[in-house]
């Protein structure tokens, strides 16, 4: 959903239910001086109550996405069944933002355009993999990414606006059968060459880290995708692949 009609729809919600709970409390108040039958107040008492209840819980909650809308998923829908084994950026937040704040000195609220760039952050190392997926041909593509997936390949767009289409979430059913158990290995033993490679590209960016986190954390959601690294990455997953399969 785009952010502006985000904000919008929440801002829409809340005054409404600002406006059922004014009418509640000055609908009670009326009849209270009013009504010359007391015994019903209680009545009328719960059951204003319980609206005046949930309307403030509404507005909590639409206040959350007026005030932050950038970190409500999902940014964008695809057809994808739920699926076993996934990567979920969004996982990464708290480690992406932190870094972010400390590189830009940022405190306070964030603007859209850092969200932005924070879930660039959040999807930096899938993203390496996700182009690798794309290189080999090992991606499902379905009619409404194939124009995206043919863009990234001409390297147009870049893979980490293809995960926005897929809710930021890598499933089994994004990637060919052949490959996923190799990209299941990946992510549960990892290889000593790939988290050389993210440290590389995250001191070349910044070695501004914040404490919160290991140093590790850090290194893998410290940047954004960049196309000037990625041909060294791709080296690299070959080889790890080709070994992984024993050819």
């Amino acid at each position: 959903m785009d952010e502006d009609r985000m904000k919008k729809n929440a801002l829409n919600a809340m005054i409404t239910c600002s406006v059922i709970a004014v009418i509640s409390v000055i609908a009670f108040i009326f009849i209270v001086i009013f009504d010359p039958d007391k015994s019903d107040i209680p009545l009328f008492g719960a059951v204003f109550g319980m609206m005046l209840i949930a309307s403030v819980l509404v507005i909590i909650k639409y206040s959350k996405e007026y005030k932050e809308p950038g970190k409500v998923l999902p940014q964008h829908k695809t057809n994808n069944k739920v699926s076993v084994g996934f990567y979920n950026a969004e996982w990464n937040w708290d480690v992406a933002e932190a870094n972010y704040r400390a590189q830009y000195n940022k405190t306070g609220a964030l603007t859209e355009q850092d969200h932005e760039v924070i879930w660039k952050y959040c999807a930096a190392e899938i993203s390496y993999v996700l182009m690798w997926i794309i290189d080999r041909n090992f991606i499902n593509v379905d009619p409404s990414t194939e124009a995206l997936i043919t863009a990234i390949r001409r390297r147009e767009k870049t893979p980490d606006e293809f995960m926005e289409c897929i809710d930021m979430k890598l499933t089994e059913d994004d990637v060919s059968d052949k490959i996923w158990p190799f990209i299941e290995y990946y992510y549960s033993d990892g290889f000593e060459s790939i988290d050389g490679f993210l440290e590389r590209v995250s001191k070349s960016k910044t070695n501004i880290l914040p404490d919160i986190f290991t140093e590790k954390e850090n290194r893998h959601c410290n940047f954004a995708f960049d196309w000037k690294f990625y041909d060294e990455f791709k080296m690299l997953l070959d080889k790890e692949y080709k070994d992984y399969c024993g050819e």
